[in-house]
């Protein structure tokens, strides 16, 4: 018998390749919104959510108003205070307010990209560049005429707003004078009292954990261990409603005995109270970190609180501090 050729196709496929395949289709997974982890953070987005800094408020509101009134580009600002202090939180609102964009950078991104590279791409806006102070020198210069003339390598630039923040004003006086006068407003951020602070976690509390009660009492512990930084301000309050309201439990977790003052404070004292003199280094070494870490994280809050002086021959322990000391062993 003779099978039609047409008909007889898909029998010799099916010897010559096995039967075919079946579709596989990966199953659609659907995920609860109860799942999707929100984000837990808030950041004040104009001036009367920062709570704080009324001076600089003040200042910066009033040069905004003229700049937008008269149609003209924001003037170069430098915006210095220790870490966690809201430096960032305020530039961003400064922008938004003058309604540019802004571009945020740390000095070491010059490592990867020319200056011209970044100022072309600025459309008018902010150039927020964190830590400025450790800027290489040649980037500085090359950053003069772009300040000044809003030239680069002698080409006409967009105009546009350098924003620059550090921890190490001194620094930059010491070592970067002229770029220090090319800046036209200098703001220095101011220390928090303890009603701001209480302000700063009410206020953080009730956008972020609006079901968490937390009574007074508990925000003015905080505030007043928080070494007047706002940034570990918000560390402890989300770590006291993780711990339900145990405020106590999460200060000796964060090592913080009294006042803000904590165990690296009371090793460091003790270390000092023996010798006429340590170098930061050699405290560094004593307390196993790194000299940056304790330059920024611990010295400033004890040269604040008059604990240890620096001379000329290292830091020493004063009066109040060997009071502290012996109050808290």
């Amino acid at each position: 018998m003779i099978i039609d050729i047409l008909t007889a196709l898909p029998f010799i496929k099916y010897i010559l390749q096995g039967p075919e395949p079946k579709s596989i289709q990966t199953p659609v997974i659907a995920i609860p919104q109860a799942a999707i982890f929100p984000t837990f953070t808030f950041r004040p987005q104009k001036f009367d959510e920062y709570i704080g800094q009324g001076r600089n408020k003040t200042i910066l509101s009033q040069y905004i108003k003229i700049m937008k009134a008269r149609n003209y580009i924001f003037p170069h600002v430098l915006i210095h205070g220790k870490a966690g202090m809201g430096k960032t939180t305020l530039a961003r609102i400064v922008a938004k307010e003058m309604g540019v964009p802004m571009t945020e950078a740390m000095s070491s991104i010059f490592a990867n990209e020319s200056v011209s590279d970044i100022t072309d791409r600025l459309q008018s806006g902010f150039l927020f560049i964190d830590e400025i102070h450790a800027l290489p020198r040649d980037i500085a210069e090359q950053l003069y005429p772009c300040m000044e003339d809003f030239k680069c390598n002698g080409a006409k630039i967009q105009p546009f707003t350098l924003v620059g923040c550090t921890t190490e004003l001194g620094e930059l006086l010491k070592n970067r004078k002229p770029f220090i006068d090319r800046f036209k407003l200098i703001i220095e951020l101011q220390d928090y009292t303890l009603e701001e602070l209480t302000a700063i976690a009410k206020q953080y509390r009730q956008v972020v954990f609006p079901n968490d009660s937390i009574p007074d009492s508990i925000y003015l512990a905080l505030a007043t261990n928080c070494r007047a930084t706002p940034r570990l301000l918000i560390r402890l309050l989300e770590a006291t409603v993780y711990f339900s309201g145990d405020y106590q439990t999460v200060l000796k977790n964060f090592g913080i005995l009294k006042d803000g003052y904590t165990i690296k404070d009371l090793k460091l004292l003790g270390y000092i109270s023996k010798t006429k003199g340590v170098g930061a280094q050699n405290i560094a070494s004593y307390l196993d970190i790194s000299a940056t870490n304790y330059l920024y994280e611990i010295e400033p809050y004890l040269l604040k609180t008059d604990m240890l002086i620096r001379t000329g021959k290292g830091r020493t322990i004063t009066e109040a501090g060997i009071v502290l000391l012996n109050t808290l062993i």
